[in-house]
């Protein structure tokens, strides 16, 4: 079984980034990409140390599964959704230690939402030492900002221009 990468998906403009970047550290590691929903029982605010905004049903959560399923092809790293009924820590230290997760990628909405969620996997890291079923010799974490204007301009720019690949030269 390969070790995994859990990707938080909440529902807020972070996730874009996050998505890449989970897609990206797959393809370096060799990991599997765990994309997380919450499901819906769970409640939005708590979840994942605050700043869930979207849960697994609702259109944006099915389109940000689709775009890193997609991302996933395109970069040959298995993706796998998932969807957790309770917002918990406990159940989300269940789920790291199940699926051999040694890091974990979300996204913060802000600057408030970031901090919170620095001290949040501060907490969930000092649980999983604690587990006895946790045997891995780190945790790693990756919290994505969301892009400012300048790197969406950029972003957005490159996605406008003609592809140069693959197209034969008219002689």
């Amino acid at each position: 079984m390969r070790l995994g990468i859990a990707l938080l998906l909440g529902g807020n403009f972070a996730d874009l980034a996050a998505s890449i970047q989970a897609v990206e550290f797959g393809k370096r590691t060799n990991a599997v990409v765990h994309a997380v929903f919450l499901g819906n029982d769970a409640r939005q605010d708590d979840a994942f140390g605050g700043g869930i905004v979207a849960k697994a049903a609702t259109p944006c959560g099915n389109e940000l599964l689709g775009l890193t399923a997609w991302l996933g092809s395109v970069e040959r790293v298995p993706v796998q959704s998932h969807v957790l009924e309770s917002a918990d820590d406990h159940a989300l230290v269940e789920f790291l230690c199940v699926h051999r997760v040694f890091c974990l990628i979300a996204g913060a909405r802000d600057q408030a939402a970031l901090k919170d969620k620095k001290a949040w996997v501060e907490r969930l890291r000092d649980q999983l030492a604690k587990d006895s079923r946790w045997y891995l010799p780190s945790f790693w974490s990756i919290i994505m900002e969301p892009w400012d204007d300048s790197t969406l301009a950029r972003v957005i720019a490159q996605l406008k221009q003609p592809l140069g690949y693959g197209m034969a030269r008219q002689a």
